[in-house]
């Protein structure tokens, strides 16, 4: 309830009475209290025309996303001129006053993105995106590991220490299972992965250290199994 507005009792009690020995202490419902304003507008709702009538509501809420579309127009923007970074005008104007979700479908934009094979974005594109939004200073932790995870699927080397910062700081498996898998897959950032875990292994939780640890084997095998093919080919 607001403190700075006339309240109106919704239900009463709040004391505590004692009950008849050997029956222990009972309590009655505390006392509610809402805004005088609050209190006058669901008085004035029709429940039962609400529940009961037929058709749609009088009041539907706005779905129009208006926010996340905003979002996605100008990640669009970017993929498009992918191949022509210079055409793409970038300034921290362009997420004045977005929210951290705003951020998230954003990067979640060219996450998504289905490149053709054997393409990722361009570490140009990646600077340059990174010199007008700041991605990389970033301490919120949604934004950071969806940063994270493109740049590394991009093989942008640069962001190699900002990622063992991340993964090792905090232990969360949402962020650190699919960032050493990225790391782990990627051209720049395999063998510190490997190293990476080696060495704070023992500060994560049980669960989370084996998950990542057969993670990293899978890996490990994989990359194995590409170098004898490429060893077979010459």
């Amino acid at each position: 309830a607001d403190s700075n507005s006339p309240a109106s009792p919704v239900r009463d009690g709040g004391k505590k009475s004692k009950g008849k020995k050997g029956k222990g202490k009972t309590t009655t419902p505390a006392t509610l209290t809402v805004s005088a304003a609050t209190y006058k507008q669901v008085q004035g709702i029709n429940w039962i025309e609400l529940f009961c009538s037929t058709g749609m509501p009088k009041h539907v809420p706005d779905y129009s996303n208006s926010l996340s579309d905003t979002a996605v127009k100008l990640a669009r923007a970017w993929i498009e001129n992918m191949n022509n970074v210079s055409a793409i005008q970038a300034s921290p104007d362009d997420m004045k006053g977005w929210s951290s979700q705003q951020i998230q479908i954003f990067l979640e934009e060219f996450i998504n993105h289905t490149l053709p094979e054997g393409t990722n974005f361009s570490v140009e594109l990646l600077t340059k995106m990174d010199e007008a939004y700041s991605f990389t200073k970033s301490q919120n932790s949604e934004i950071m590991f969806r940063w994270q995870t493109l740049c590394l699927r991009s093989n942008m080397e640069s962001i190699i220490p900002y990622v063992v910062s991340f993964i090792t700081g905090q232990g969360r498996m949402k962020f650190i299972r699919p960032l050493y898998r990225a790391m782990g897959m990627s051209k720049v950032g395999g063998k510190v992965a490997l190293a990476t875990f080696q060495q704070f292994k023992n500060a994560y939780h049980p669960i989370a250290r084996k998950m990542v640890e057969a993670d990293l084997v899978k890996i490990a095998a994989l990359h194995k199994e590409e170098e004898e093919e490429d060893d077979g080919n010459y």
